[in-house]
Order: C-alpha cells, then structure tokens, then sequence
C-alpha cells in the first residue's frame, strides 16, 4: 500500500511541498526554481546564471536580444522564458531534472494525496456534490499540511471517506 511507511513528520527546515529528499537541493536558476537536484548541479546553475550575459550574441539575432552564441542553447530549466545561455548539455540536463522532480521531493505521498483531494474535490462540484468542510477544501497546501501532520490510518480514512461520499453524490447526480 502506498502509505505504509508514512507517519507524521515535520520538521525544522521543511519547504512544504517544496522540500528535497536527502541529498537534494532546489536549483534556483531562477526566483521560484524548486526542482530538486544535486548541489553539483545548483552550483552550475549559479555559474550558469552568472555568465549569462557572456554568451549571448552581440547585437541579437534570429531569437531577438537573448539569442546565443554559437555552441549555447537557452536552458529552459523553468520553463520556455529561461534563456540563459547554456550549453546542450547543461539543457539536456535541465529537462532530465524536470522529469524526475517528484520523484527527488522529501513527501511524496503527501503531494499524491494533497494532488488526489484537490481533483476529487473538483470531481465533487462538477455533480453539484455541494460538500463543505475542510474534506472537501480545493487548497493543495491545506490537504498537503494535513497529510502531514496525521499518520496512516487517518489518511486511509479520510481517503476513503472522501471516496465514499463522492460516489454516493455521483449516483444521486445520475438518477436525477
């Protein structure tokens, strides 16, 4: 079962869910960059970043202003707005990190299960469940805190219960 390692936890340090696993470290190749990666790779994103002006083309060219110089790409670590000059290898690099993010985050169950409410909740208004309560919340951070602070069995049971509920909504919604 998914939660059967889980208990509470917080602790001093913690981003939320923002926070890397052990041995990870947010990038920051830009303001709100919180994809997890090795310190070795932070480090290239600071040089990176801090040679940026370097290699772009002089004067521009087909990409505008913050065209590169021959040899560089636009990294795109968060997003299609990078254009820090980088080499390919160093995009290439990027775009592998984004892939494995969730997997490099410290609470990946409680980001499933903040994820999960979020959409069941949508789910419940699309049938006019019309729920109220902290269950039926559409705020990722409250269901994400909530995970956090509670242990297995409540998050079972507050899982179920929200399945439980929503299935009996969905079926008054069909029979109407």
């Amino acid at each position: 079962m998914l939660l059967a390692s889980f208990g509470p936890a917080t602790a001093i340090g913690d981003f939320g869910p923002d926070t890397c696993a052990e041995g990870f470290v947010w990038r920051e190749a830009g303001p709100n960059d919180h994809v997890c990666v090795s310190p070795e790779t932070r480090d290239q994103a600071r040089r990176d970043n801090a040679e940026a002006a370097s290699r772009v083309q002089p004067g521009g060219g087909a990409w505008g202003p913050d065209t590169c110089k021959q040899g560089y790409v636009w990294r795109e670590a968060f997003g299609p707005a990078d254009h820090v000059c980088v080499a390919v290898e160093t995009r290439t690099t990027a775009r592998n990190d984004n892939r494995q993010a969730g997997e490099r985050k410290k609470y990946p169950i409680c980001q499933t299960y903040a994820r999960d409410a979020i959409q069941t909740a949508a789910a419940a208004v699309t049938f006019n469940c019309m729920f109220s309560g902290p269950r039926w919340d559409a705020t990722y951070d409250q269901h994400f805190h909530w995970c956090l602070d509670n242990g297995n069995r409540a998050i079972s049971r507050e899982i179920q219960g929200r399945g439980t509920e929503l299935v009996m909504c969905q079926q008054n919604y069909t029979v109407r």
